[in-house]
């Protein structure tokens, strides 16, 4: 089979290796191990999280491409979580009109794509998959950023209708573009 398809407990060694290459890590220091698995065994089981993944048949057998870790923000539930909180101030309270602080929305984690893959659809085919998961849960928006220095990415998110909010750190001092769409 060819496709995306919703990410099982089957994908989650693949999953944690690709998040942490996506980042440009190789491995996660022993001590954070278990937490990082289960942050990322979290977007596969979690009823606010969402992971999707593109395989294709490789040999005998489908292998994984690309993936996209999401989450299904909630401010009423989340109102303490400082990352929420950091967004709206920042981002989301800025836009014209500006998003409604009790307003759900779905935010991407993390998008990869295997290296040898790039520039084949596979991306795009991720975060459009994202999108209809969205809107089938009645989000409004779906909110992603990425580093500055990644001119592609924000290329790709263009091309989807994305548009582009803010540019500087959120969390610390890294440039990084925020963009949004609409739904």
């Amino acid at each position: 089979m060819t496709g995306i398809r919703a990410a099982t407990s089957a994908d989650l060694e693949w999953l944690i290796d690709a998040d942490l290459r996506a980042d440009g890590l190789l491995v996660v220091p022993e001590h954070d191990a278990a937490a990082h698995r289960a942050k990322i065994e979290a977007f596969v089981r979690g009823p606010y999280d969402g992971a999707w993944v593109h395989e294709a048949e490789h040999g005998a057998s489908p292998c994984p491409l690309g993936m996209i870790l999401a989450r299904f923000r909630d401010p009423t539930r989340e109102h303490d979580d400082p990352f929420v909180r950091m967004l709206f101030a920042k981002v989301l309270a800025r836009l014209e009109p500006p998003w409604p602080a009790d307003a759900a929305f779905a935010e991407v984690f993390q998008l990869w794509v295997e290296p040898g893959w790039r520039r084949r659809g596979i991306a795009r085919g991720l975060k459009r998959r994202l999108e209809h998961e969205a809107r089938a849960r009645g989000l409004g928006l779906v909110y992603t950023h990425t580093r500055v220095s990644n001119p592609q990415v924000i290329a790709l998110n263009l091309g989807l209708g994305y548009t582009e909010v803010r540019r500087g750190g959120l969390w610390d001092e890294v440039p990084r573009c925020s963009l949004i769409k609409r739904l």
